[in-house]
């Protein structure tokens, strides 16, 4: 192989990591890898029938565990506290 035959790197002038791959790993896959962190968080929601609008812009509290926690509303459907605590721990993961 010829990665076998080269010499070893110089580490006083040869760098393992270089400006243009910090910024290519913070700027390029970072970015989006943070983008679609978020598109699979919301495509949970989702694909549990719950409509984006109601989580971006809520008219009530969401996402409560206990037996006192209120009911979630959305497209017509209530959600119960183990129902939004199990897509939101689904969301999360």
């Amino acid at each position: 192989n010829a990665i076998m035959s080269r010499a070893p790197r110089n580490i006083k002038t040869d760098r393992m990591v270089t400006w243009q791959v910090l910024c290519h790993s913070y700027l390029f896959a970072g970015m989006m890898e943070g983008l679609f962190s978020i598109l699979a968080f919301f495509c949970v929601f989702w694909a549990n029938g719950v409509n984006l609008a109601d989580l971006c812009f809520p008219d009530s509290r969401l996402f409560f565990s206990g037996s006192d926690a209120p009911i979630f509303r959305s497209n017509g459907r209530d959600y119960s506290a183990d129902e939004q605590t199990k897509i939101l721990s689904v969301g999360n993961s």
